[in-house]
């Protein structure tokens, strides 16, 4: 699961990737999960794949992601974001053990401001 920690990032992430495509419904969702610092991981920049921040997502990239989420050590991955990478994402492992502690809360329905497609 591809999360943000605030919603700025969130939308900033979706809008960027929507291209000229009509884009489904969308919420904002709250994300709840264990408050326990053994559960997430911060790897450093220099310890992801040198062209982490491509796109489309190298394969190098996606072979991280994957070994990370077959791993299972942890619940949560930050990494920066390739949009902004002075913040992070999370990515979210439902293959975790403590996956069935994390709630999700639909908060409100969400669309992006018209200006924006100016």
């Amino acid at each position: 699961m591809y999360a943000g920690p605030n919603i700025e990032i969130c939308a900033l992430e979706k809008f960027v990737h929507l291209g000229s495509a009509v884009h489904p419904p969308l919420v904002v969702v709250s994300i709840d999960v264990p408050d326990d610092k053994d559960l997430y991981i911060q790897p450093a920049i220099k310890d992801l794949p040198a062209d982490w921040a491509e796109l489309p997502s190298p394969p190098s990239a996606q072979e991280f992601g994957r070994q990370w989420l077959d791993a299972k050590k942890q619940l949560v991955m930050f990494l920066p974001s390739a949009v902004i990478p002075e913040t992070a994402n999370a990515l979210i492992n439902p293959h975790h053990p403590a996956y069935a502690k994390v709630s999700l809360t639909i908060v409100r329905d969400f669309t992006f401001d018209a200006r924006m497609f100016k």
